[in-house]
Formats: C-alpha cells, sequence, structure tokens
C-alpha cells in the first residue's frame, strides 16, 4: 500500500510530463472540459437526453464521455502505481469512480454525472476557483458530506492526489464498500487529509426534478430543455440553480 508521500511523489512525475506547452498559468485554471461516463459506448435515451443538457449549456467547451475500458486505459498508460489496487477494486462502479479522480487531475476540467441535467453554464463559477466541490448539505449550517457527483478543478490539481491516496488505504479496510473506498465518504476524508483551499457549492445551488415537474421539458434537445426548464423554475433559489439531479422512475 502506498502512502500519501510517495503517492505525491509518484504523481509528481507524472505531471512533469506536461506539454511544454501548457504554462503555469494555464493549469492554475479550470479548462473549459466536461467529463462525463458511462459503462459503454451507446447511451438510453434518457441519458442521452441529460448528456445534451450539458453540450448545450457548455457549447464551447471540450467534451468527453468516458467508458470503463477508457478508464482502465487512462490508468494503465499514466498511472502505473495506481494499476494493480484500480484491478483488485470488487467492483467496476468503485474502478469507475475512482477513475473519475485520475480523469480530473491529468485533464482538468468538470465532471458531471449522467444523473445531472445542466440549467445554465458554469462557466462564472470555474472562472475564479481551481477546485470546487458539491456538497449534499444545503449550507455551511451543516456537514459538507461532499458528494462526487459534481466535481472540478484545474490539471493536476494535488487534491485528486489525496483521493487515491484515501482509496489507496480505503481499499484494504474491513469496509468495502462503494461509498467508503470511492464514494461520498472517501471523499470527505480527502478533503480532511487534503486541508486544500477549495470552494463548495452547497445543495441549494442545485436542486432536484422530477418525472411530474418537468417531464414535458425531457424531450427534444438539449436547449428546448434548458427553455423549458427555466420557464418552470420557481423562486429566486430556483433560478439560480446550475444544475439538477434527475429523479426520475425510468432506471436508464
Amino acid at each position: 500500500m502506498l502512502p500519501v508521500a510517495l503517492v505525491l511523489a509518484l504523481s509528481a512525475a507524472s505531471a512533469s510530463a506536461v506539454s511544454v506547452h501548457t504554462t503555469a498559468h494555464e493549469q492554475r485554471k479550470i479548462p473549459h472540459f466536461v467529463h462525463q461516463f458511462w459503462h459503454e459506448s451507446g447511451l438510453p435515451s434518457a441519458a442521452a437526453h441529460r448528456q445534451r443538457t450539458w453540450k448545450a449549456a457548455h457549447p464551447h467547451w471540450e467534451y468527453k464521455l468516458w467508458t470503463h475500458v477508457d478508464n482502465k486505459q487512462l490508468v494503465a498508460e499514466h498511472y502505473a502505481w495506481f494499476k494493480d489496487t484500480y484491478d483488485s477494486l470488487p467492483e467496476p462502479a468503485m474502478q469507475d469512480e475512482a477513475a473519475r479522480f485520475l480523469n480530473l487531475h491529468h485533464y482538468g476540467g468538470m465532471y458531471a454525472d449522467l444523473q445531472l441535467v445542466a440549467l445554465r453554464a458554469t462557466d462564472d463559477l470555474v472562472a475564479s476557483h481551481k477546485l470546487v466541490l458539491a456538497s449534499a448539505a444545503h449550507d455551511d449550517d451543516a456537514p459538507a458530506s461532499d458528494t462526487n457527483e459534481w466535481m472540478a478543478s484545474a490539471r493536476w490539481h494535488p487534491f485528486w492526489l489525496f483521493a487515491v491516496a484515501q482509496v489507496l488505504q480505503a481499499a484494504g479496510a474491513e469496509d468495502v464498500s462503494t461509498a467508503a473506498v470511492t464514494g461520498a465518504a472517501m471523499l470527505d476524508k480527502a478533503v480532511a487529509a487534503g486541508e486544500m483551499p477549495h470552494a463548495r457549492l452547497w445543495r441549494r445551488w442545485f436542486g432536484e426534478l422530477s418525472d411530474t415537474a418537468f417531464g414535458g421539458c425531457m424531450s427534444g434537445s438539449g436547449d428546448h430543455f434548458l427553455e423549458c426548464a427555466t420557464a418552470q423554475r420557481l423562486g429566486p433559489i430556483g433560478q439560480q440553480h446550475l444544475f439538477s439531479v434527475y429523479m426520475h422512475t425510468n432506471p436508464d
């Protein structure tokens, strides 16, 4: 099992391979790059629609839909020191959650789960921060309870190394649940261990959609959804939402 210091050293070697054309200033910014994941390249129609909302809200951003095969290749090519632990994780879902951290470490940008629907662009949010995490708590009066459904960072941000270090440690522990090894509980530990400055997107800034409330919006293009959802959002808080968790009855 690798200690945190060694993880940092190994990844520093990876970071040194950045193209000489990438300036230090560019590395400090969150790139305009949307990362999403599905276990295979073909998306069910509902997930494909949610994907389109992110593309429509960020038309000038680079976009990549990662698959399980893509993630394994990234680990093998750029994080070989993590490969044994990655391969030993008991569920593919754990492997792919761990890979989210490496997607963001290697490329930077924004990860958005395909259960989320974009309601507006996040350009302003990422412009002024190097690391932004989302919380399941509504405000800072409650414990943060960070979620890995939405995350954003600059390229090579060291926080993701603390996250990977937590995965390395948790993978050999007694509790091998997804939450403990690669999910929210692990992410909370990484935040505590890293003690790095970051912005937090509290739950009050993103809401929940339902089939009943927004079902009529879930057809057509991503642009259509944005217009429809904007028209139906009520109150000042709703108008401030950046994205929403789509609570639906269809499992896709």
